[in-house]
């Protein structure tokens, strides 16, 4: 899930249509969460950040458990930019940067005044830092940012060797114990539901009937989220980079992940060979076959940039570049610090300008923060409390396997959260239209109907072929059908397949019956938003940048900036 470039035009599309879109409907879903005494409106008391500045802040204050909405209570930080025409003032546009773990608040400090001009000053532009993030009573898993480098200090930013797999599974695992035994208490109460909770209380707050809404990435999660839970209260809702929430919140995501990346690194290889040579690292064979000798040499051995630059940090910074599209090209872009990089395998001596490159790329794509960001923090408080991943280490090595084939860049994606293994599950999670406790007994018991029917139009009848004595297991699971068989013994998977084994393969098909088999049509995938721990860090979520060039031959200047900083070298 990768964030493409954003063009002029095509962000002006997006905020031009949170203007006119009309109120949303059909939108199905009950109103879930409803509690008998709904929680008190917050009071909004809006005053300058800085003195002179437009940029207005203030805090909320929100229920900490909704089940006990008149119990416990934390502060919310918000920021706004006040609509430059009041006069016709529509209403209050809510931002979310995605992430999850960025903050709102710096979002609109970004792109407030831009996004006031776009829309005409119709639209009073507010952020807001969700629970645990940031000003909105952060979480932290550490005591000092020294704290949490020592904890990842002796780990790669994946495992790319089959010896890394069990180290790396035990040290993410035990980050739950890390963040849990500190006693805060705004560890069990993260979850997207109570985000999109806490922004319909905002939305009354500042005075709207119904909400717009303009979400990217993982903004696009929360506001699918809020749909769902308040299906009459939208006026607009637009969501860019969008995620599929079923994939998201069962752990599944990994399915768009393993290839969306490498689709989208493949495009920059295209656009360098035909740059030709105004981009540094096309060659005669061939961009791509340039990566490929620089991802097998460095995955052989590390190059020396003054740190040992290894196979993870390749592939890290791969995909940062990729949420980039205006640092790939110029002097000091991504594509000249590959080619420094392939030169320094044959000539050590251009290691320090591969490295001062890579240093000023940092810079570029790296907002300036505090000692202690707490983005990682949040975004395991948030990422794992919603989702339901594997719990034991086969089946994280397994799926860790079935992301490796999928691109270089599926283990990258796959193994970080593995920070989520032994996180408890929030229970006030939304989990979408079937898992969710607000569906009724006659929806859920459809719902389940049909699932039993699109399983039994998939069974497949099947035979062993005749040197296989053992019957043929099959199993139904998130890839469809997945054969598997006894083989003397032992458990042996044959590859995952969406149609029946073709003969020649193990197995051989009985005659097919008369009805066709049933296929389930192939779903277009959305490139996804998700971020890197180098130069972009890990569920990053970007400023769409507001240039209008980016070819390989120029940089072009962008205000862009990252929503939260990875703690890595």
């Amino acid at each position: 899930m990768h964030l493409s470039s954003r063009s002029v035009r095509r962000f002006a599309v997006v905020a031009t249509t949170v203007a006119l879109t009309a109120p949303l409907a059909g939108v199905s879903a009950s109103v879930a969460g409803q509690v008998a005494a709904p929680p008190p409106v917050p009071t909004l008391a809006w005053a300058p950040c800085e003195e002179g500045k437009t940029l207005e802040c203030t805090t909320a204050t929100v229920p900490l458990d909704y089940d006990d909405p008149d119990g416990a209570t934390i502060e919310l930080a918000l920021a706004r930019v006040p609509a430059s025409d009041p006069a016709n003032r529509i209403g209050t546009l809510f931002l979310n940067p995605g992430g999850p773990g960025g903050s709102g608040v710096q979002f609109v400090a970004g792109v407030g005044e831009y996004l006031d001009a776009r829309l005409q000053g119709r639209f009073d532009i507010v952020g807001f830092d969700p629970t645990g993030v940031a000003g909105s009573n952060p979480l932290y898993c550490f005591r000092t940012a020294d704290e949490l480098n020592e904890f990842f200090a002796d780990q790669p930013l994946f495992p790319y060797r089959e010896d890394q797999e069990r180290p790396f599974y035990d040290r993410y695992t035990s980050l739950a114990r890390a963040c849990f035994d500190g006693g805060l208490p705004i560890a069990q109460h993260m979850s997207t539901a109570d985000v999109a909770r806490d922004m319909d209380l905002l939305r009354e707050a500042v005075g709207d009937d119904q909400i717009s809404y303009l979400g990217f990435s993982y903004g696009s999660y929360l506001g699918t989220t809020y749909a769902e839970l308040f299906p009459d209260h939208i006026r607009a809702l637009v969501i860019d980079g969008v995620l599929d929430p079923k994939l998201w919140s069962q752990g599944w995501q990994i399915r768009a992940d393993r290839r969306d990346t490498a689709k989208e690194f493949n495009q920059f290889l295209i656009l360098c060979d035909r740059a030709g040579d105004d981009c540094a690292f096309s060659g005669p064979d061939g961009a791509r076959a340039r990566w490929a000798a620089l991802a097998r040499a460095v995955g052989r051995e590390p190059i020396d940039l003054g740190f040992p630059y290894s196979y993870d940090f390749l592939i890290a910074d791969a995909t940062g570049a990729m949420y980039a599209p205006e640092v790939w090209g110029g002097p000091e872009g991504f594509a000249t610090f590959l080619d420094l990089l392939s030169d320094t395998i044959g000539d050590p001596s251009t290691a320090s300008d591969a490295a001062d490159v890579r240093t000023r790329l940092l810079e570029r794509l790296r907002p300036a923060q505090e000692a202690y960001s707490n983005g990682l923090d949040a975004y395991f408080g948030n990422q794992c409390a919603d989702t339901q991943y594997r719990r034991w280490f086969v089946g994280w090595r397994d799926i860790g396997d079935y992301a490796r084939r999928g691109s270089r860049f599926g283990p990258y994606w796959w193994w970080f959260n593995n920070g989520c293994a032994a996180w408890p599950l929030n229970g006030d999670r939304f989990a979408g239209a079937v898992d969710g406790p607000h569906v009724g007994a006659r929806a859920r018991r459809r719902q389940l109907l049909r699932r039993c029917d699109r399983l039994r139009r998939r069974r497949v009848d099947v035979q062993v072929a005749r040197r296989q004595p053992a019957p043929l297991v099959r199993r139904v699971g998130p890839h469809g059908l997945r054969p598997q068989r006894m083989h003397h013994g032992v458990h042996r998977r044959l590859p995952a397949r969406r149609d029946p084994p073709r003969p020649g393969h193990g197995v051989r098909r009985q005659p097919e019956p008369a009805r066709r088999l049933h296929r389930p049509r192939r779903r277009s995938r959305r490139p996804a938003h998700r971020p890197p721990p180098t130069l972009a860090p890990p569920r990053l979520t970007r400023i769409p940048r507001l240039c209008t060039n980016a070819s390989l031959t120029d940089g072009c200047r962008t205000n862009a900036t990252s929503s939260r900083q990875s703690p890595r070298p």
